[in-house]
């Protein structure tokens, strides 16, 4: 245990001297890498064109959340409980629920490992998690942006099919369904003027098989109690996404460069491929929930072979390699841009 905690710890260095992405409180994103870092403040090399460009300092109050847990989970050991523990409740009362979900994981393990005796911690922790989450889905609805609403809600669904707090999840899921829909493929809908057919017209087929591809993700996170048949449910949507992705392939092909299609096709791609990976991740959890846990990696390595930095999708092998006991291998440093769930 101790090789693994310095092995962590090595890397927890490294990494802490090598953030790419430094996110501040306003919503400015800085390119750069954190040099110091006393608990306070910062200072951050700033990188222009690849080469650094002089320095810049921040104090923690001017940084975003997933960058503050970064930097403290940076300083804290991973068989820490208590400090784990307080990671995880930091995280999920900000909004970053992945890391959330990762300290969490590594607190449990540590406390069943070192028998540190906060199992009463812990459980508090997790029931007071729906409730939050359930508040940030409310929040995001109330701003209408159901995207962020969908994630949450779908998540909630997912990780706690018995609370009450997954029921009203379950029905506001489908009461958002078609705005949630709509702000998918809100690019598609845009006609950018100069060709005979709009990009809605031409992506017609496309969206009807997207739409299902959703509508079947959304079902199968509603049955999650039976999570046989909601796996299956999960990787019948991924074929219906790639399916829509195909539709869309031959719409472009057939309109051409020159088509408002052209102009919203990465768009909509990338779209289809972050519901993929989404979908993937929903399938490991769904493995990983009843033990299945190299069927588990499977699914995630697939997310990861579209998106190699998907943030969820790093932290869910994280906490499928902890159970797996391959501590040596499972380190992952949270990413300092993720915005939460996916």
């Amino acid at each position: 245990m101790r090789c693994v905690v310095l092995l962590t710890v090595i890397g927890c260095v490294s990494i802490a001297r090598g953030q790419a992405e430094v996110h501040l409180a306003n919503g400015a994103v800085m390119k750069g890498n954190v040099v110091e870092d006393d608990g306070a403040k910062v200072k951050v090399a700033l990188i222009v064109d690849g080469d650094t460009r002089g320095t810049a300092l921040y104090t923690y109050d001017q940084l975003a959340p997933q960058t503050i847990y970064r930097l403290r989970f940076n300083k804290t050991e991973p068989d820490d409980v208590k400090g784990q523990l307080e990671l995880a409740a930091y995280a999920l009362d900000n909004g970053v629920f992945v890391s959330a979900r990762l300290s969490f994981d590594l607190a449990k393990k540590a406390n069943e490992t070192k028998k540190a005796g906060m199992e009463q911690d812990i459980e508090k922790l997790y029931a007071r998690a729906p409730g939050v989450v359930l508040g940030y889905a409310k929040k995001e609805i109330e701003a209408k942006r159901p995207l962020m609403a969908d994630q949450y809600l779908s998540r909630l669904c997912e990780l706690f099919p018995d609370s009450a707090e997954a029921v009203e999840a379950a029905k506001l899921l489908e009461e958002i369904a078609p705005n949630s829909s709509s702000s998918r493929v809100e690019s598609v809908e845009k006609k950018p003027g100069g060709s005979s057919r709009t990009a809605k017209e031409a992506a017609a087929p496309a969206k009807k098989q997207y739409d299902k591809a959703h509508a079947t993700r959304r079902k199968a996170l509603g049955e999650t109690k039976n999570s046989t048949q909601a796996t299956r449910q999960l990787e019948a949507a991924v074929e219906e996404f790639r399916s829509a992705q195909k539709l869309l392939d031959s719409a472009m092909k057939k309109e051409g460069a020159d088509s408002d299609l052209a102009a919203q096709y990465d768009a909509w791609s990338s779209r289809v491929r972050e519901d993929i990976v989404a979908t993937y991740v929903d399938i490991a959890d769904l493995y990983f929930a009843r033990q299945s846990n190299q069927n588990a990696l499977k699914a995630v390595n697939e997310a990861l072979l579209i998106d190699k930095d998907n943030s969820e999708a790093l932290a869910t092998r994280a906490r499928i390699q902890i159970a797996m006991s391959q501590s040596n291998k499972w380190f992952w440093a949270p990413q300092v841009g993720h915005h939460g769930p996916r």
